[in-house]
């Protein structure tokens, strides 16, 4: 896509009344199964393979199967098995359609209670349930969404049980659409203007890092935007500035280092891609290459590929310019 942007296709499946037509009613529930196919298969085909990252199906341990739209009373709460006669097809006919794109489910409430009846601790055990449940059935999903933004803003202690509790699955994690609306603030009595907005951009630069931190998460997608800018949009706002700091500064890795005697260099950086450039002792450039780190064992020291870096001469090298790139959030 243009300017290397990645588009998330959301959602193809998605059982509420306001995302299916009201005829769908008219016809028997196996025609009406006949038409979510053709409208899985035929929304993809649309795309022509430029979207490789799909919302699979949307908000369903909140909702009804297709077949039991017409009971539906929210917060409705199926059984794995009942979800999966619609999940299980579903995901088989974008698996055909679409054989290389990334389908995530997409889910929320599940951080902090919000509602009566059902609490986010049954939710996390629900999603587990039924991704274990697809996974025995041979229909699992490529990753676990979380939509991070039901609720007041979250504790962070309540951010990093989620995490963990929906790794457990094995899968990665997507934050489909966190945001943080400036009226959630869980505690606005008594802070100004300036307050909450120092409190709003504290809260989301923490939220990203843990996200960041967390070794299943690959994915997060800040959803809406308009705390992003002010002005009627002709200026970011001090999140949007404070949220680009951490990401392209404080997260990407620069720096100068010379080789020892036989040619070896060792630092500390992020996980991630890294442009690399050597030079001899005379500051010449003599080599660039690219490597992508993602050893997950952070209590190994990072070193530069050996046999490339040491073939140079003995004498020490200096490696300059050494830049990360953040590959897993938006």
């Amino acid at each position: 896509m243009a300017k290397g942007l990645t588009v998330r296709g959301h959602p193809l499946v998605w059982t509420v009344p306001k995302a299916l037509p009201a005829w769908l009613q008219k016809y028997p529930y196996e025609k009406q199964l006949a038409f979510l196919e053709h409208h899985v298969r035929s929304l993809i085909a649309a795309t022509g393979g430029r979207v490789q990252l799909w919302d699979m199906v949307n908000e369903m341990l909140w909702e009804p199967s297709l077949r039991h739209v017409p009971e539906r009373d929210w917060p409705h709460v199926e059984t794995a098995d009942e979800l999966l006669t619609t999940i299980e097809p579903a995901l088989h006919w974008a698996r055909e359609e679409a054989p290389d794109a990334r389908l995530v489910l997409n889910d929320y409430g599940l951080e902090v209670d919000f509602c009566q009846g059902v609490t986010a601790a049954e939710q996390r055990r629900r999603y587990v349930e039924l991704i274990t449940e697809m996974q025995r059935r041979g229909c699992a999903p490529d990753a676990v969404g979380t939509q991070a933004h039901v609720g007041k803003w979250f504790p962070m202690a309540a951010v990093q049980q989620t995490f963990d509790q929906l790794a457990s699955t094995g899968l990665p994690l997507e934050i489909s659409e966190f945001w943080a609306k400036p009226g959630a603030h869980p505690c606005p009595e008594g802070r100004d203007a300036a307050q909450r907005e120092a409190d709003l951009i504290r809260y989301c630069e923490q939220f990203y890092t843990l996200a960041f931190g967390h070794p299943a998460v690959e994915h997060l997608t800040y959803w809406g935007g308009e705390e992003f800018f002010q002005r009627d949009g002709y200026e970011p706002s001090p999140l949007y500035e404070a949220l680009d700091e951490l990401i392209n500064q404080r997260w990407r890795t620069r720096a100068r280092i010379t080789a020892d005697e036989a040619g070896r260099v060792r630092m500390r950086g992020f996980h991630g891609r890294y442009a690399l450039r050597w030079a001899d002792r005379h500051g010449n450039p003599t080599g660039a290459k690219s490597i992508w780190r993602q050893d997950t064992a952070a209590s190994r020291p990072w070193w530069c590929d050996q046999a490339w870096v040491s073939h140079q001469a003995p004498a020490p090298i200096a490696l300059s310019d050494a830049r990360h790139a953040s590959s897993h959030l938006a």
